[in-house]
C-alpha cells in the first residue's frame, strides 16, 4: 500500500511528502537517556491509531502504551519509504522537535520552562500534551539529539515539518511569545542544519 501511494503521489506531482514514520524509536531512545523508563516512553505515546494526533502534540497516552514491535516495525517501513521517495526524486519532509515532551521530564527537569497545555478533543486530562518552551537551553539540546539520530538513522534532510500548537491553545496567544517560540524553534534547527 505504501509504495502504491508513494507512485500515486510521483504521478500527480507531489514532490515534498510529509515522511513522519518511525519517529517513535528515536525519541524512545532520547527520552530513555534522558532518564524516563522504557515503560514511561512507551505510555507516553499513544496506540497506534492516534500517533497522528499525538505528533502533533494534541495528545498523550491514549490507548497505549505503543508496543515495542509497532516502533521496530515503523524504522523498517520508514527506510523503505524514504528510499522509494528518494528514487522518484521526491523531497522527503521529515519531523523535527517541536517542544512535545512526556510529562516525567518537568519531574526530571523541574526548572525547566515546561507547560501542560489544555485538552484536545474532549480527551481525559491524564492525556493533556506538554510543552517545552525554545527559550529554554534543554529545547535546543534536544533538537540537537533528534535531528542528529534522524540523520543516523534515516539520512540527509533539508525540509522539516513541525506543527507545535496543532488544534490547541499554546501557552500564550500574545503575538511577540508566539513569535518568539517560532524563531527559536527555527532557529534552533538551522543551528544544527545551516541548510534547513
Amino acid at each position: 500500500d505504501w509504495e502504491r501511494l508513494i507512485d500515486w503521489m510521483a504521478l500527480n506531482g507531489v514532490t515534498m511528502p510529509l515522511a513522519t514514520t518511525g519517529q517513535e524509536a528515536i525519541w524512545q531512545k532520547i527520552w530513555m537517556e534522558h532518564g524516563l523508563s522504557d515503560e514511561q516512553v512507551r505510555s507516553y505515546f499513544t496506540g497506534p491509531a492516534h500517533l497522528g494526533w499525538h505528533r502533533m502534540c494534541n495528545i498523550d497516552g491514549f490507548d497505549g502504551p505503543l508496543p515495542q514491535g509497532w516502533i521496530d516495525s515503523q524504522v523498517e517501513l520508514q527506510k523503505k519509504i524514504l528510499q522509494r521517495e528518494r528514487e522518484l526524486n521526491m523531497t522527503p519532509v521529515l519531523p523535527a522537535f517541536s517542544g512535545h515532551v512526556p510529562p516525567q521530564l518537568h519531574e526530571i527537569y523541574p526548572d525547566a520552562d515546561i507547560t501542560k497545555l489544555n485538552g484536545w478533543g474532549g480527551f481525559e486530562e491524564d492525556c493533556h500534551s506538554w510543552y517545552l518552551h525554545p527559550s529554554d537551553p534543554l529545547f535546543s539540546k534536544v533538537q540537537d539529539l533528534f535531528l542528529a539520530r534522524q540523520q543516523e538513522m534515516y539520512g540527509e534532510c533539508d525540509v522539516y515539518g513541525i506543527d507545535p500548537f496543532n488544534e490547541l491553545d499554546p501557552p500564550s496567544w500574545d503575538q511577540d511569545y508566539l513569535a518568539e517560540a517560532s524563531r527559536l524553534t527555527y532557529e534552533s534547527i538551522k543551528k544544527y542544519n545551516p541548510e534547513a
